[in-house]
């Protein structure tokens, strides 16, 4: 039986080698295209993933009077914030037709929780089915989670 099979894979390889196509596909794109097109792959991957730090982000704030430092902050951090009036309706609708990437909603009674030491809640929409937004919203909610350390 082994016998066999390795008559038969011996006219098999020789009948391989003597199609030069074969030959030339089996030696031309596995070791030249294949690193090439992993090369090509991996750049592709790392510019579509990444979020420059010194990139500014635009930002939809809505309320933006009742954290004034914290918009103050984020603008520090090269954050560009563009105010927007409404409810969650007009935020989940701007994030929706992409008129804007993000939007932070602050509540009303978020200053008066900071100050009497309670957690403070903040409204970040964003869509994650897009990936550039969904990078920008991890990078405002880190650059969020700095400005809660140092208060």
């Amino acid at each position: 039986m082994i016998r066999a099979a390795l008559i038969v894979f011996a006219k098999e390889f020789r009948e391989n080698l003597r199609d030069r196509r074969t030959v030339m596909t089996a030696l031309l794109f596995g070791p030249v295209f294949g690193p090439v097109f992993f090369a090509a792959m991996l750049q592709f991957s790392l510019d579509r993933s990444r979020v420059g730090v010194d990139e500014t982000i635009q930002v939809a704030v809505m309320h933006a009077e009742h954290a004034p430092n914290l918009v103050g902050y984020l603008q520090s951090q090269q954050v560009a914030t563009t105010a927007l009036a409404g409810d969650e309706a007009a935020a989940l609708r701007a994030v929706t037709d992409h008129s804007a990437r993000v939007v932070l909603d602050i509540p009303e009674g978020f200053g008066a929780q900071l100050a009497a030491g309670q957690p403070a809640v903040l409204h970040l929409y964003a869509d994650s089915s897009r990936t550039g937004d969904e990078r920008y919203a991890q990078r405002l909610a880190s650059i969020i989670t700095r400005y809660s350390q140092q208060i």
